[in-house]
């Protein structure tokens, strides 16, 4: 059982951190905390191997002395982690003094992580050294326990969110101990009170909020009229007067608008670019699925337009209920509109399964954060998105009617420099139409 907590707990702590570093510093730290977590377990494995003394302790004695203290050091770090100021686009942009000071907050986050994953590896480690005539079964229970925690991690981001899984992580090494001196009936006293300053210490952690790295559109001094953690991304909503900005993971992603179908709420589409498409198609009332709905002002625009049918697909269910709830009167209601189809799901599924023709098929920019990446970097070495391959752009030629189009809506920051995203749609593009029109050029505007 001590295998499986391990491992439970080590995979719950590596998941949440990754959540946590995606919303406080950028979606390609996921990447950074993954390498925390490897390095911490096997720095102890090292360490251990090297230390007579740990691997001559009692196994008891070692889980009731370390994983209290581990589970402190783990709130602690966490605490770091959450207040700590960061501004990591310094290190590329900013002088040298200022890229050294960032490196070294950088580095100070790195220990805060690590240093739980280190005293959890030492346990696992002690323990596979002090009985290994039980190894198949300490490693069945340790695999069992990071299969448990990989179960149970997206329905956990859903409810209590990332915080709350590391901070009830730590709490749950700490009782590990408590359960280990129990099990052997040795004193106890000691452990208890550890295990209940863990507690004490966790749920005041609990208070604190993620600051965000200052290249973040989210600051603390917003106001924040909504928010919440979800497996995607974490969605804060704040409130500027006729809209509220959508930041996803801290960055602005979109807007709900104030909408109520009359004029005044509307006329803001009478110079937006986004008529163009609908200007161009033969139909009056036109069909339109919409991909990476967001906070629903495609939704407007296509019911001010005049479309007839909107099918309206979002992948993040936290944003779906802010529409939907949250800010439903906000919002006119538009999802509940007759001729609104707003479905939470993912785009590409959700067109493979469908047998309906449209008229107009949008892709907002439904980027995942390592396509941002690609296009404020200029590389292409994480972005992954499966809504812009070959394969999908056929798949959404092939649910047009005879007179449709399909729009793909881009963030390209730089693009008189720098189109990077837009370019590489093209590309693609022309290839998925080479044997279905026979000049490209006639049938593509930008």
């Amino acid at each position: 059982m001590t295998a499986f907590v391990i491992g439970f707990v080590s995979l719950t702590l590596e998941i949440a951190y990754t959540r946590v570093i995606s919303f406080k510093l950028f979606y390609y730290y996921t990447y950074f905390v993954i390498g925390l977590a490897l390095l911490g377990l096997g720095a102890a494995s090292a360490f251990t191997s090297l230390s007579n003394r740990l691997r001559s302790v009692d196994t008891v004695r070692l889980v009731q002395r370390i994983a209290p203290l581990a589970a402190v050091a783990g709130v602690v770090g966490y605490a770091v982690v959450a207040r700590l100021a960061t501004d990591v686009n310094l290190i590329w942009t900013g002088s040298l003094r200022q890229a050294l000071w960032q490196l070294v907050l950088l580095l100070v986050l790195s220990v805060s992580i690590t240093g739980v994953f280190f005293a959890v590896g030492v346990l696992f480690a002690s323990l596979v050294v002090n009985q290994a005539a039980h190894m198949r079964r300490l490693y069945f229970w340790d695999l069992a326990g990071a299969a448990a925690g990989c179960l149970v991690a997206v329905p956990l981001e859903s409810t209590i969110g990332p915080p709350a899984m590391i901070l009830g992580s730590l709490v749950l090494l700490a009782l590990l101990g408590l359960g280990m001196v129990l099990a052997e009936g040795r004193q106890w006293v000691a452990t208890a009170v550890s295990v209940a300053a863990v507690a004490l210490l966790a749920l005041a952690c609990g208070q604190l909020e993620v600051r965000t790295d200052a290249t973040k559109t989210l600051k603390d001094t917003d106001t924040v009229a909504a928010g919440d953690w979800g497996a995607v991304f974490r969605v804060d909503a704040v409130d500027l007067g006729d809209l509220k900005v959508l930041h996803h993971d801290g960055l602005w992603g979109s807007s709900i608008w104030r909408y109520d179908g009359t004029p005044a709420t509307t006329s803001r589409f009478d110079t937006d670019i986004r008529q163009v498409p609908f200007a161009a198609l033969a139909n009056d009332a036109p069909s339109v699925l919409i991909i990476g709905a967001a906070g629903g002002n495609e939704i407007m625009a296509s019911l001010t337009y005049g479309a007839g049918h909107v099918d309206a697909v979002e992948l993040n269910p936290v944003t779906v209920n802010m529409l939907r709830n949250t800010f439903a009167d906000y919002s006119g209601h538009v999802v509940d509109d007759p001729r609104v189809n707003y479905v939470q799901g993912d785009g590409r599924t959700f067109l493979a399964r469908s047998d309906t023709e449209y008229d107009l098929i949008w892709f907002v920019a439904p980027d995942s954060y390592a396509a941002s990446n690609a296009a404020t970097a200029g590389a292409f070495v994480l972005s992954e998105s499966y809504l812009y391959t070959r394969e999908m752009i056929e798949t959404a030629f092939d649910h047009l009617t005879p007179q449709g189009a399909v729009v793909a809506q881009f963030g390209d920051f730089a693009f008189d420099r720098r189109p990077t995203r837009t370019a590489r749609y093209l590309v693609t593009a022309r290839a998925a139409m080479d044997d279905r029109v026979d000049a490209f050029d006639q049938h593509v505007g930008l």
